[in-house]
């Protein structure tokens, strides 16, 4: 089965994101040729989108040196074109990994450049920054880890578990917490709601 992690997809000159033919076939276990064949068919609806990027590329087979045509698709015509393609487990699971592959370049295109100090003083700076915002995440783990081993708990068991056995799991996880204030942090945190009166469910 083809290796779908190493998908690459490229960037090209006006920063628009790409993925080559060559790639999808042999991400899909698809002949290139049939790839190809598929682009030319639906060109008009491809170019709907933008006109389609061909290149001559060099190859080497065991006659020598030729050249094959590849197409590089934007990520529109990506999505039309495994839309056209049978839905084997490959190609599924190549289309997945295709959608979160866009999705995280754009958000790597759009995340402003980080810009290096060119001073001194400016790294010294960006320095203490850097260690605040660590110090700051730190805290918010500690603060959060409560309600962390609490979720965690509750979904990997199998069975309802009692508030009061759930302070003793807490416990024995290094949170020092009793049933009582246990009971006061579920109300606080919207966990339990009152139904009448006085009455919390559970």
């Amino acid at each position: 089965m083809s290796e779908i992690q190493s998908i690459n997809i490229i960037e090209d000159a006006e920063g628009e994101l790409r993925v080559s033919s060559l790639i999808i076939a042999g991400r899909t276990d698809v002949e290139h040729r049939a790839i190809l064949q598929l682009i030319r068919t639906h060109l008009a609806e491809f170019e709907d989108f933008g006109g389609v990027a061909f290149e001559m590329q060099p190859f080497v087979t065991a006659g020598g040196t030729q050249n094959r045509r590849v197409a590089h698709l934007n990520e529109q015509q990506a999505t039309l074109l495994i839309t056209f393609m049978k839905n084997t487990p490959v190609v599924v699971a190549f289309k997945l990994e295709l959608v979160k592959q866009f999705y995280q370049m754009r958000q790597a295109l759009a995340a402003p450049r980080f810009s290096i100090p060119q001073t001194y003083a400016a790294a010294l700076e960006l320095a203490a920054l850097q260690a605040r915002e660590i110090e700051s995440l730190e805290a918010q783990a500690v603060q959060d880890a409560p309600k962390v081993l609490f979720a965690d708990s509750v979904a990997t068991s199998s069975t309802t578990i009692l508030v009061g056995d759930l302070a003793k799991i807490l416990k024995g996880n290094g949170v020092e917490v009793g049933a009582n204030r246990l009971f006061e942090w579920l109300r606080r945190v919207g966990f339990l709601i009152r139904r009448q009166g006085a009455d919390w469910n559970s």
